[in-house]
């Protein structure tokens, strides 16, 4: 499953796309994230509109997973990337 905040986030255009390239794969959920899953996540990421998905391995002195990227944020920056160049091929 991924999860994100509802609340208290930017709601931008990089995050709202991933979010729409991920339904296919997981389940996903807007919702409110604790302190407490982050640190017993798998795997977590944040997004950015200049670096897309950028995995986090650390969340103060806890490691995240297995203290590397996941395995889904990888395949999400490969298909966002893929998104990116087709739409802009598009506008040429």
């Amino acid at each position: 499953m991924l999860a994100t905040p509802a609340d208290k986030v930017l709601l931008g255009v990089t995050r709202k796309k991933i979010l729409e390239l991920a339904a296919p794969l997981v389940k996903t959920e807007e919702r409110d994230i604790t302190f407490e899953e982050l640190l017993t996540a798998k795997e977590v990421y944040l997004t950015s509109t200049t670096k897309g998905i950028m995995p986090v391995v650390k969340v103060d002195d806890h490691a995240v997973g297995n203290g590397r990227p996941g395995e889904l944020a990888p395949v999400l920056q490969q298909k966002f990337v893929a998104f990116t160049q087709a739409y802009l091929e598009q506008k040429k």
